[in-house]
Formats: structure tokens, sequence, C-alpha cells
């Protein structure tokens, strides 16, 4: 299966939005946040995700398979957001991602993971493990963000993926 990354553009911004209502749902559970009376999530792309273009939308086999949104700090890259659609969420394939993404960006990375997903921390783990010559781990932290007016907690991993 290929793997590709497309970076947002301002015409992608519909069809983000349209996966924000997955994710959104995916997330719900968390949450606990409800539809708006428009039968949607309150999920729309910020625009800073659009503007520094270093944001994502993942192809698999030229099929859209999920999104990476990405902000640029001082001195690394945040991904903020990371999402695959359900059909590939088995085998490596997230994994696989992992490594595509690191072919195309080195330097800092900050990936901010929730607690309760688990299937990301593992993923995460296992490529640092795997591929410590191009991964290393730089800071690993617990880590808290308010969502409407609920406190969530977070691992926090900053690594250095060199190519």
């Amino acid at each position: 299966m290929k793997i590709d990354f497309s970076i947002i553009e301002e015409k992608d911004r519909d069809l983000i939005n349209a996966l924000l209502q997955f994710e959104s749902y995916d997330l719900c559970k968390v949450f606990k946040n409800d539809l708006n009376e428009h039968g949607r999530y309150n999920s729309d792309i910020k625009d800073a995700f659009i503007n520094e273009g270093k944001s994502y939308i993942i192809r698999a086999d030229g099929k859209i398979a999920g999104f990476m949104l990405i902000r640029k700090k001082i001195g690394l890259l945040s991904v903020e957001d990371f999402w695959i659609y359900p059909k590939y969420r088995q085998g490596l394939f997230a994994y696989r991602l992992l490594i595509e993404f690191s072919k195309i960006e080195e330097g800092l990375v900050e990936y901010l993971i929730l607690k309760e997903d688990e299937r990301w921390l593992n993923v995460l783990e296992y490529m640092i493990k795997k591929h410590p010559n191009h991964v290393e781990i730089i800071m690993k932290q617990d880590y808290q963000f308010t969502f409407e007016s609920k406190l969530h907690d977070i691992k926090r991993y900053v690594v250095k993926l060199q190519k």
C-alpha cells in the first residue's frame, strides 16, 4: 500500500471539515461533546493549520485515509491532531504512516496524544523502539489541556527525526 502526504491548502477546507466530523464522532465518548443545532460537531479546521503549510491529507493508494494537523512552534513541529479513517486502523498502517512522515520531515517533532488513545501511544512507542537511529526521544511527559471546560490528560512526546 502506497502512503502519500499532500499539504492541506485552502481548497481542502471543506474536505478537512468533513473528516473532522468523523474524528469528533470517534472522540465524543472522551470529550462528551454535543451536536450543534445543525446536527454537526463544532470542529472546523483552524486557519493556522492551513496557513502554515505543514498539515497533511493522508492517502492510501490514492484514497483518503486521514489527516495530520501540524502547527509550527519555535524550534519544532507540533502534531496536534492525527486521525486515520477506521478502515486503515488495522495492521501496521499507522506505524508505516509515521515512518513515511519521518522521511518528509526531520528535526524536532512534538506529538500530543490523548492518554485514552492507547493505540496511538503504542504505535509511537513501537516506532521509537524499532528505529533508534532515526527517532530519538528528547522529552516524554504528562500534560493536561482543557476542552469544553473539561480537563484531559495527554502524553507529550518530543522526538528528533533524522533521515
